[in-house]
């Protein structure tokens, strides 16, 4: 990085910043109605579309406090850390940017492709989740009345957001014969099938696929986490589980709590379960809303396949008519008439929260992304035992480990996470997007 101040690197960018500034106070006098559009769309529950748009809101606001803290290698995240300081100048290098956004996050995602690809004058075609339709419709008219429209445009007059298939845009974007050097997805790992992997690999060297999403993220309770921070980090366990109905990168799905602490914790967690509400998405209190009928369908296979071979059913939330759909006999668990989600509307399905323990690596719940509020709990008797699980998982986006002096007791477990996972939090939970505010 070149020796220059923060006011010599960012002083070409001013007018960028106050124009997203701007925006980010407009949008903000507009919060509520953006929020309740996402719900419209997506039957996500209002308190998260609300943080969703408040995000959004956020990154616009306050941009240039993260460029001030990327330049002084300053901004609280792990992979920033990792990066040490950025000038950011130097990042303009890179061409065309494609993103991909989600059906859950909406807001937020578009902010994290939006902001900088602005701030430094990149081409970027944005494609909106097919659910995501009424609240972009309502952002680009609340936009364009407040006199903003050139900045949903590119330089060349084409438009920011793209009503694209998804499957034209892959290709398009992806064809070695396009300008696009970086395409960011947002979204759960099933698009990228092989197809996508094939294509990928023919494009040129310099260009970036970023996926951003596969939820799968690991919270460890080490045997020396003290008897004191017991119902706190139950507490925990219950929001990282069921945030948003489990529909979110920055959840939790897998948990490793070893095998002296496992017997007093798994109770505490089930009482904190009770506090978790599934009901109507539009409710202050709901935690866990409708699921769209394809992830309450895969979250069901899930359990099915873990209870067959020795899981146990610890909790099943309530649904929101208050009745409890237990699964009674694990070796019928096969059909949905065994477990009943009614339907809210045609797309969408009732689900409860659920938390099973004594999962092992032989369930599909512990390799499978779930994108569902289901908390499937494992046991370890020590470090060794666990270690193999975290370098042999699929996905490695974040982690949390929960304990006494982990770099002093734990060093081996700590250097397994540290190469194998993208973000490890000690002590602390996952509550931020992994991609960050990041200018390409």
């Amino acid at each position: 990085m070149t020796e220059r101040s923060y006011e010599q690197a960012v002083e070409q960018y001013r007018d960028t910043l106050h124009t997203l500034k701007h925006l980010g106070e407009v949008i903000k006098l507009h919060q509520e109605e953006l929020a309740t559009r996402i719900t419209d769309d997506s039957k996500l529950p209002q308190n998260f579309t609300r943080f969703d748009v408040g995000s959004l809101v956020d990154i616009l606001l306050n941009y240039e406090d993260v460029l001030r803290q990327m330049h002084e290698g300053t901004i609280p995240h792990p992979v920033w850390q990792k990066r040490g300081p950025v000038d950011i100048s130097e990042r303009e290098g890179i061409g065309q940017i494609a993103a991909v956004l989600p059906y859950n996050g909406p807001a937020m995602t578009f902010g994290l492709a939006f902001a900088p690809a602005k701030l430094l004058r990149k081409k970027i075609l944005i494609k909106p989740a097919s659910e995501s339709g009424s609240f972009f419709q309502s952002l680009e008219q609340i936009v364009k009345e407040n006199g903003l429209g050139p900045l949903l445009r590119n330089d060349d007059g084409s438009p920011v957001i793209t009503r694209t298939s998804g499957r034209k845009f892959f290709a398009e974007h992806l064809s070695t014969s396009s300008p696009t050097k970086v395409f960011q997805y947002y979204g759960t790992d099933a698009v990228v099938d092989g197809r996508v992997r094939e294509m990928v690999k023919r494009k040129p060297d310099e260009f970036y696929f970023i996926l951003e999403g596969p939820g799968k993220n690991r919270f460890i309770v080490t045997g020396d986490l003290p008897e004191d921070r017991y119902e706190e980090t139950a507490a925990i366990i219950a929001q990282l589980g069921t945030i948003n109905g489990g529909q979110t990168c920055m959840g939790a799905e897998i948990f490793d709590i070893h095998a002296d602490v496992a017997p007093k914790l798994i109770p505490l967690i089930r009482e904190k379960m009770r506090g978790i509400v599934v009901g109507d998405p539009y409710d202050e209190r709901t935690m866990v809303p409708p699921l769209r009928k394809a992830f309450a369908e895969r979250m069901y296979e899930q359990i099915a396949d873990a209870l067959s071979k020795g899981a146990r059913l610890e909790y099943v939330t309530p649904l929101a008519d208050g009745k409890i759909p237990l699964m009674t006999d694990p070796a019928e668990a096969y059909g949905h008439e065994a477990f009943t989600m009614p339907a809210y509307d045609e797309k969408h399905l009732w689900v409860p929260a659920v938390v099973l323990s004594n999962t092992n690596e032989n369930m599909r719940v512990r390799h499978d992304e779930t994108f569902g509020p289901l908390i499937a709990i494992g046991t370890f008797k020590n470090d060794s035992d666990l270690i193999p699980r975290i370098m042999y998982s699929h996905y490695g986006l974040g982690a949390s480990v929960f304990g006494d002096k982990l770099d002093e007791n734990h060093p081996d477990l700590m250097q397994a996470l540290r190469e194998n996972v993208g973000n490890v939090f000690e002590n602390k939970y996952m509550f931020d997007p992994d991609g960050g505010f990041d200018p390409l």
